[in-house]
């Protein structure tokens, strides 16, 4: 199926199925958790306010729950509007 227009992540994740969306999660946790061991890595990216995290597909689920409500707030309270 192809979607004119359409690039976002969010409509290609939706179009794959429940076990393929889970694979992908858990590649990408596997993979940053390895690129991201680095001890100079963590002090940069924890310097700009994001905490270092590795682990399941789960609980990289809830980071991405935890920041949407966080920075949906930032973004509401600045009054950022879609044109």
């Amino acid at each position: 199926m192809v979607i004119p227009n359409s690039t976002s992540a969010a409509t290609k994740a939706a179009l794959l199925s429940a076990n393929k969306v889970q694979d992908v999660l858990t590649w990408k946790v596997t993979t940053k958790s390895a690129a991201t061991s680095d001890v100079e890595f963590h002090k940069k990216w924890e310097a700009i306010g994001t905490p270092v995290v590795g682990g399941t597909a789960a609980q990289f689920g809830e980071l991405i729950k935890r920041d949407t409500v966080r920075l949906g707030k930032v973004v509401k309270d600045a009054g950022v509007t879609l044109d």
